[in-house]
This record gives structure tokens, C-alpha cells and sequence, in this order.
């Protein structure tokens, strides 16, 4: 008998990546991998076709669980508790929406019109939640709807839009969600079809998992782009399909042989450190489908042979990175809204419990928001939720993705704290921007230092989606959209080539330094370097360096919110939970403008986005820029910056009432000895608190000598030491060779509390050392790195002012007003919309869709004194959402900074793009105890304001009545 090859570690893979562990394709690397021809694929499936077939029985369920395996699963699924217990009733009430309302009949998708499809994929995925749930309550009305929907999927004339010459229809995205749902449907519940329907269905699958097999043989744009998420997609439904049909359907194990295939090149392909560069909301998507292909064709394939690879075992530290403060978003680099697209609570979930990883539970646990997406994401979360993972809050602050070559960094885990992010890599690929070196910062969620994301109204306008030339004449996706530096007024390289470096990275409890080389990312420049050393919680000093053969014009670009203010060389953004200043330093700084876009198309809308720019000229322009965050809970006051230069060395200094920070950078190679005794480097920042050395963060070094440790380098480092209470802590950000000295009654621990000793030169490799007097003074030292930044809370972000007393007034005295009469708003944009149910024809659409800190305000003639109930006519996408609701710009108590309103009773709606939510309520605000919000009113004019919303709202009228009855 022939074997199954284990999944990646086949003749082909090997040929492909010889050694592990794997390294990062680059995008050229990347598109000369060779595309599986037709020829490799039944190699491929004649040598393994004998072996999957001995392991499925005719008419028996194989996706996901044998029979055997869902009695066990159905087992633990009834008996989970607490968090486990929620997503069992979310999916119940799921499954309850889908068959309460009627599924929608056919609508021919309209050509090259991504949106028009979409309502397929829903129902692909509602077939999976409703699959699961009949499965685990076999209520008639589950099954009914169930085979109805299988069967009409059936007979819909084409699974996804037509594009040119038809290259889309049943190759894309709504033929993969159609064609998993009714495989699975199938596979799972064959007893509730007749053999002419399931002939029919087979028959349906044949002819459309055709055509996705077409597609990947070359007719579609995803046939070979391993690392493009509707190839993940795709091929993951060609395989579950394969297996579901697999001695039913002749060409079933051609579709099980591509997807395994294909999958080995994704694994190839696939950044190692678990990132994705198309942007953070399209990794939910992939990695789900990717885990599905695992889970579901496993017992046949060997698919989780794939759970060995870097890119699965490390994404959960990469979705854990680029996780916002208040959890609720994520970064806008790529083509991103900031918030996830699909998921991610499942991916988090499979993999916590894959890789025993307590992060990953904690914060799948802990987002503030439903699984996005559609119907399945409540299927998943339920069936791959592992209670016996202890979940774990994340501890680290910095996080550098090496192969997408992004960073963060943050003040703390708090509500109230801040994120720095500094994007570098490859400038082309699906969904990237010519954005190498730009900047963005967070500040309790609310973005200060911005990026533009996804453009807005792009479907439709042809060359948005290329990968270049007229993807280049939007707006979002170009140099002068993002916080970086432009360059004689032309955007970045947009070549395979192009791209920024990361290249130097030391981080330590208290500090970051960071260098990215973007010289590779501009035109005719000599040479282009960006620094930033984050001293945490203080301040982030952005040093840039452009050298050129001729003078050349250095625009230092800030994009920010439209209520920046610019003062000559300083701007200043304020925020809900914290403000931020940035002030270019140097004395010959100029003022920052307004700047306006130079291409045609302009994708970014003013209510979210303003770009500004402060310039510089010469052949070697060096920029000092400060980003100073001041926390609304604690504000300190301005620090003090001044720039010098002298014989090669250029000298920063910043200080506040508490510390001084001195900052040396050599101007060039030739520059003398340095004038400091403390360390010998390129760039170094030492503090001093109260006139002693406290920290030190260096490049580039080859000596430093600090109170009780000295240590000379064979080759320039990274290295960054701190004191603590008890001792010291030394970062490594490179290797070290040479010598250390210590004060004779220290001892150096690595990372694992192991003494490190050598007689002569000593070899560390990059990591964590304590320097500290023994075992018992080393734990303290541990102790006070991980309470030294604890989180920030988020401030209350209103005044609380108590109401005059009174009295309760009958019902039948009430005002009522059309939402979309707005007096005001702001750091958002709600906009009427037309619905012919809506009271008017008109609704306000989208309020908090696109940020947190959206306010909408209302201006109302109260009748006549008394206690009013509030209450509203609106549609959301999520099982609560939460807001604050203000009387005259303020709260009457607590309860109403976070007011809700109770969502519909099955799945989360995306709010990645806009809320489509149309199913109305008629509901009381409710506060956080869970009863009505009674506000006491005087007669006369007053304001109601909807703030600080947790996801989107559409709203159609809102009500104030009295509340006694009549």
C-alpha cells in the first residue's frame, strides 16, 4: 500500500526549503516560486489517492470529527462552563436568527463588484453555524433550514461575480464560504437528503469545485500568491471539498491533492514570525480558513504536520503585538480600518489550545467586541474553545515582527496607555503601501499619529487592488498619505525592490532604540536613516538622517486628526485619554504647513485625516523631532529640548523636573573620539536622576562604562542597562564578544537565573542580564521589570454634574426626533443614509463605525420638568454596545458613561467597513446596571450627547417621555 506523504515534509517541499528553520521570502523571492501544475498534482494524487480513500468509509462523516470524535466533542460541548457556556448559547442564538429570518433568494452578483458577492459568503457561513447547531440541539427547525439552504445554494446560478471573460465565477471568495457550508452540510448530515438531492449536490460541487480548481491551475489572480489570503481561502474549501465528496466525487482527490500541495508552498511563503503584510484584519481571515483546512482534513491528510511551522506557532505573539490599548484595535498598516475583519476569538482560541499558550486565551477572552465576520466565527470560537488553557494577561511592551519588520511600543496594557508603531519592509505586495519609516501613535485607542488605512469608495475604480502602477494614484496608498519622510516632493520606490530595514533593535524595561535603513525605499538619495528611542511613558525622539549628491528638499509628514492644531515648529493633538505634542527640535526647524495631495484620486476622507509637513534642505539634512504623550490621568508638563553640534558630535538634550537625558549622535565615520566617558558609539542616551546615571541605550557600541560594570565589545552592539532597586538589568539587542567587568560583589544572570562567568573574553547571545549581589536580590529585580509599568486606566472622559431633583411625569408627555438631525459632531463622521423603513426615509448611519471617540450631539425642547425615559430606534451589529450619554456636555452619574443598548441575537456584524445592520429595535438606553436611564429635565433647550461608542450604530429616532403611566 502506498502512504500519505506527511504534509511538508514531502520530495517537493524539500526541493522547495531544504532547511529549516524558515527564512523570509522577499516579494521577488516570493513570485519566482514555481505554481503546482496539473502534472505535479496527479503525481501527487496517485501516489497518496489509495491511502485517503482506506481512511474515510463510504457515507461516514469525516470533516473536523469521525463519528466517534463528535460524541466526545458534543460531550465537552455540553458540559463547558463559564466563557465556554457563553459561546454556546451565542451560537444557539445564531442559529435561532438564521432560521427566524428568511434566507435570502438569488440576486446575480454585478460584475467586478466585490461588495455584490458578499451576501454569498454570509450564506456560506451561516450553512457552518447552522450545521454545528443542528448537531448539538437536532431540533426539526434546524435541519429544515438547513437542507433548504443547501439545496437553494445549490441552485444559484453562479457561486461570486462575474469578472472578465468570467474569470470569477465560482473561483473566488463566495464560491469557497458556498462550497465549505455545503460540504460540510453534506458530509455531516447526509440523512437529511434524498439520493436525487444528493445527487444534485454533487453534481453542483463538481461543476463549481471545477472551476476553483481552473483557477488554481492558473485562471485567477490568486493561482500561485501563496501569501495571498483569497489563495488561503480558496484552497481551503478545494480541500475540505475533496475530502467531504472523496469516493463520491472522481475528481475529489484531484481538488484534496492541490489544496495539500498549495499549502505546503503557503507554509513556505508565509512570514515565519506569524505576521501578514496584506494588514492585521486580513489575518483573521486566512489564518481561520487556514486552521479549518487543518481541522477538517486531517485525519485523511496529515495537514497538522502544518502546526510545526513558525508562522502558525508564532501568531499568536504577533496578533497579542499589534493589539491596541483597550484591546478593541489593532494597527492601520496595509489596507486596515484598525479593527479586525473576521475573528480573530477563533484563530486566538485554535491555537491557544494547539500551542498550550495562555496569551492567546487571555485575549480572545478579553476583547471587547463579538467575533467579526458572519454566522461562523460563533461555530469556531464554540468548537475550538479549550477551557483548560489558563489564561494569561501579556506582560511584554515592545514586540518587533522581524520579517514584516514592524515594531510596537507601548507605555502599558492599560485602557489609558499608548502605542508607538514603526513601519519598515517591502513597499509592493497585496495590499501594501510605498510607506517604509512611517510613524502612527495610539493613545487609548484613539489615533493622534495616524496612517490612512484602507482607502474609502474604492470598489469599482480600477487599479486600486493592483499591485502597482495605478495603485499608485490613490491617495491612502502613498508616501505623502503616511508619517514619514518625503523626499524632493516624490513618494517612495514602488518597485519589487523597495523597501526599509529594521536593522538595529535593543529593548529594556524602561526604553526602546530603534534604526530602520530606508535608503532602499527612495530614488536618487545617498543615503536615508530613521532613529527612535521610545523613553517610555515620557517622551519618543524621532532622529532622521538623509544624505544626497545634490540638495535635496526632506518633508518631515505628520498625518493627524482634523482638530490638530500647528504652532510654528509644534503641533499639538489633543485626545480623550491623553494628548500629544510633536516639536521639531532642531534650531533651523520650520514651521509644519498644511499639505495637499498630488494624486488624482483621493481616497481619504477629511473627517479622518489631515496631512501636514515641516521641511528641511541641503545634502545632509538631519531632523530631531520630539513625540511627547501627556496623560489626561497624570499630565506633565512640557519637556525641554535643545540641539547642538560640535567637532563631529551632535548633542540632544531633554530634561523635566525629574531627569536629564543627554543624547549623542556622531555626525560621521570620521567623527573624533568621543567627548563622554561613559560610552564609546554611534548613538547613545544616558538619564541622570538626580545627578546619577540611571539608563543607558546605545548603537553601535564597543564600550560603555557605568556605575559597577565596564564592558569593551570585539564588534560594535546594541545594549541598553537600567537600574533597578537591587541591581541592574543589561539588554542585548546584538551578540556580544569581549570583555565585562563588574563590581567584585555582583554577579551576571541571563535570562534563566544561571550565573555567566568566564576568566577572559566572554560570548553572550542577545537577551536579558541582571547584574545583582544574589538569587534573593535577583528575584527583586525581576519583580520590580514587571511592575514598574503597570497600565494606565483610562480616565473617565466626562465631568459628572448632579441634576436638580425631579419628579416622575406621565408617558404620554414625550419628544421625539429624527436621529439624522444632527447638531454636531465629532472625531467621526455618521452620515444620513436612505431606508425606506426608516421613520422620515432616512437613518444616521454609522455612528462609532470608524472610532471610538465618536461624539454625536443633539440639540431638544424639553416640554416641561420632570424624569424622562430615553430611548431609541436603532440597528447594531454586535450583542452590546456600549456608550456614554451626556445632558448638556456632561454625565448626570456614573452609570451613563457606559450606557447600551442590547444587540440582535446572533453574530457580530464587521465593522471593518461600514455597520450593515438593518434589523430594527425599539429599545430603552439602558445603563451599566442594566436598568433604563432616567434623566431628570428641566423645561427648555438642552443637548444629548452619544459618545465614546464601543462599535458602530445605526439609529433611526430617539425618544424622551416621562416615566410615570398615565
Amino acid at each position: 500500500m502506498k502512504h500519505v506523504l506527511p504534509l511538508f515534509l514531502s520530495a517537493s517541499l524539500m526541493m522547495i526549503c531544504p532547511v529549516l528553520p524558515l527564512c523570509a521570502l522577499s516579494p521577488a523571492e516570493e513570485a519566482a516560486m514555481p505554481k503546482v501544475a496539473r502534472k505535479e498534482v496527479l503525481a501527487y494524487r496517485d501516489a497518496n489517492s489509495a491511502a485517503w480513500l482506506a481512511k474515510v468509509s463510504p457515507g461516514v462523516r469525516r470533516l473536523f470529527y469521525d463519528p466517534a470524535g463528535w460524541q466526545q466533542e458534543l460531550s465537552r460541548i455540553q458540559s463547558l462552563t463559564g466563557m465556554g457556556a457563553e459561546w454556546r448559547a451565542r451560537l444557539k442564538a445564531t442559529a435561532d436568527r438564521i432560521v427566524d429570518n428568511p434566507f435570502p433568494a438569488y440576486t446575480p452578483p454585478a460584475p467586478r463588484k466585490n461588495a455584490a458577492e458578499g451576501w454569498q459568503r454570509t450564506y456560506g457561513d451561516s450553512l457552518v453555524s447552522l450545521c454545528v447547531a443542528a448537531s448539538i440541539w437536532p431540533e426539526e427547525r434546524y435541519t429544515q433550514r438547513l437542507h433548504e439552504m443547501v439545496l437553494a445554494g445549490c441552485a444559484f446560478d453562479s457561486w461570486g461575480r462575474e469578472g472578465k471573460e468570467g474569470e470569477l465565477v465560482n473561483m473566488d471568495l463566495a464560491a469557497a464560504h458556498m462550497a465549505r457550508g455545503i460540504a460540510m452540510a453534506y458530509d455531516w448530515r447526509r440523512d437529511l437528503f434524498s439520493d436525487a438531492e444528493k445527487e444534485q449536490i454533487r453534481a453542483t460541487m463538481t461543476q463549481r469545485m471545477g472551476a476553483m480548481l481552473k483557477g488554481f491551475y492558473g485562471g485567477i489572480f490568486w493561482a500561485g500568491w501563496y501569501t495571498q489570503n483569497h489563495n488561503h481561502i480558496c484552497m481551503a474549501a478545494l480541500g475540505l471539498s475533496g475530502v467531504a465528496f472523496l469516493g463520491e466525487i472522481p475528481e475529489a482527490s484531484e481538488w484534496i491533492a492541490a489544496a495539500a500541495l498549495n499549502f505546503q508552498r503557503v507554509g513556505r511563503a508565509m512570514y515565519p514570525d506569524g505576521s501578514i503584510f496584506e494588514g492585521v484584519p486580513y489575518w483573521g481571515y486566512g489564518r481561520s480558513f487556514i486552521l479549518q483546512y487543518i481541522e477538517g482534513t486531517k485525519a485523511v491528510t496529515g495537514a497538522d504536520a502544518m502546526y510545526s511551522l513558525p508562522m502558525l506557532r508564532n501568531s499568536i505573539s504577533f496578533r497579542v503585538g499589534v493589539t491596541l490599548p483597550g484591546l478593541a484595535g489593532t494597527l492601520l498598516w496595509g489596507d486596515s480600518r484598525g479593527a479586525d475583519a473576521s475573528g480573530p476569538q477563533p484563530v486566538l482560541y485554535r491555537l491557544a489550545s494547539q500551542y498550550k499558550d495562555g496569551k492567546g486565551q487571555y485575549l480572545a477572552n478579553s476583547l471587547p467586541f463579538a467575533p467579526q465576520g458572519a454566522a461562523d466565527a460563533m461555530a469556531w470560537s464554540l468548537l475550538w474553545y479549550d477551557p483548560d488553557i489558563t489564561p494569561i494577561a501579556p506582560t511584554a511592551l515592545d514586540y518587533h515582527a522581524p520579517d514584516w519588520d514592524v515594531l510596537t511600543s507601548r507605555s502599558g496594557w492599560g485602557a489609558g496607555d499608548y502605542l508607538v508603531s514603526l513601519k519598515s519592509g517591502y513597499n509592493q505586495n497585496h495590499h501594501t503601501k510605498i510607506d517604509a519609516g512611517s510613524l502612527s501613535l495610539n493613545f487609548g485607542g484613539e489615533w493622534l499619529l495616524m496612517a490612512p488605512g484602507y482607502g474609502v469608495d474604492i470598489y469599482g475604480k480600477p487599479g486600486f487592488f493592483d499591485k502597482e502602477g495605478r495603485r499608485w494614484t490613490f491617495f491612502s496608498n502613498v508616501t505623502e498619505s503616511h508619517s514619514t519622510l518625503l523626499i524632493n516632493g516624490k513618494n517612495q520606490r514602488s518597485d519589487i525592490a523597495a523597501r526599509g530595514r529594521i536593522d538595529r533593535y535593543v529593548s529594556s524595561p524602561s526604553q526602546l532604540l530603534a534604526e530602520a535603513d530606508l535608503t532602499d525605499a527612495y530614488l536618487d538619495i545617498r543615503e536615508v536613516r530613521r532613529r527612535v528611542i521610545h523613553r517610555r511613558g515620557d517622551y519618543i525622539l524621532v532622529l532622521d538622517e538623509v544624505r544626497s549628491d545634490q540638495p535635496a528638499t526632506v518633508e518631515w509628514l505628520a498625518q493627524v486628526p482634523p482638530d490638530a492644531t500647528m504652532d510654528g515648529a509644534r503641533l499639538f493633538i489633543p485626545g480623550t485619554v491623553g494628548d500629544l505634542n510633536i516639536t521639531r527640535i532642531e534650531a533651523s526647524a520650520t514651521a509644519f504647513e498644511p499639505r495637499s495631495a498630488t494624486v488624482p484620486n483621493i481616497d481619504v476622507e477629511d473627517w479622518w485625516m489631515k496631512s501636514t509637513s515641516s521641511k528641511a534642505v541641503g545634502t545632509d539634512v538631519r531632523l530631531a523631532t520630539l513625540l511627547q504623550p501627556v496623560f489626561r490621568v497624570d499630565p506633565a508638563p512640557p519637556l525641554q529640548a535643545s540641539v547642538t553640534e560640535k567637532d563631529g558630535w551632535r548633542q540632544i538634550q531633554i530634561t523635566s523636573p525629574h531627569w536629564e537625558d543627554s543624547i549623542r549622535i556622531a555626525t560621521s565615520p570620521a567623527a573624533p573620539a568621543s567627548p563622554n566617558t561613559e560610552a564609546d558609539a554611534d548613538l547613545w542616551s544616558i538619564r541622570r536622576t538626580a545627578g546619577a546615571i540611571t539608563s543607558l541605550v546605545a548603537s553601535k557600541a564597543r564600550r560603555i562604562s557605568l556605575p559597577a560594570l565596564t564592558m569593551e565589545a570585539a564588534s560594535p552592539m546594541e545594549v541598553a542597562w537600567e537600574a533597578a532597586p537591587t541591581g541592574s538589568i543589561l539588554t542585548l539587542g546584538s551578540a556580544f564578544q569581549g570583555l565585562i567587568t563588574t563590581d567584585k560583589a555582583l554577579t551576571l544572570y541571563d535570562g534563566e537565573g544561571r550565573a555567566v562567568s568566564s576568566p577572559g573574553v566572554l560570548s553572550l547571545a542577545t537577551g536579558t542580564y541582571y547584574l545583582t549581589s544574589d538569587a534573593d536580590s535577583l528575584e527583586k529585580v525581576h519583580r520590580w521589570a514587571k511592575e514598574k509599568f503597570p497600565g494606565t486606566p483610562a480616565p473617565a472622559p466626562f465631568r459628572i454634574v448632579a441634576p436638580a431633583h425631579q419628579t416622575s411625569i406621565p408617558r404620554t408627555i414625550a419628544v421625539t426626533w429624527e436621529a439624522e438631525d444632527l447638531d454636531a459632531q465629532d472625531k467621526g463622521h455618521a452620515s444620513p443614509m436612505a431606508r425606506s423603513e426608516a421613520s422620515g426615509g432616512k437613518v444616521l448611519a454609522n455612528f462609532g463605525s470608524q472610532s471610538p471617540a465618536h461624539s454625536v450631539r443633539w440639540s431638544v425642547t424639553i416640554p416641561q420638568d420632570g424624569l424622562y425615559r430615553l430611548s431609541a430606534r436603532y440597528a447594531v451589529g454586535q450583542p452590546k454596545v456600549t456608550f456614554s450619554v451626556l445632558v448638556d456636555g456632561a454625565a448626570l452619574s456614573e452609570k451613563e458613561l457606559k450606557s447600551f443598548v442590547p444587540g440582535p441575537a446572533g453574530w457580530g456584524s464587521e465593522k471593518y467597513w461600514t455597520l450593515n445592520a438593518f434589523q430594527w429595535r425599539n429599545e430603552p438606553i439602558r445603563s451599566t446596571d442594566g436598568s433604563e436611564i432616567i434623566l431628570p429635565l428641566s423645561a427648555g433647550k438642552h443637548t444629548i450627547t452619544f459618545s465614546h461608542p464601543s462599535a458602530g450604530i445605526n439609529i433611526d429616532t430617539l425618544t424622551l417621555s416621562g416615566t410615570a403611566e398615565p
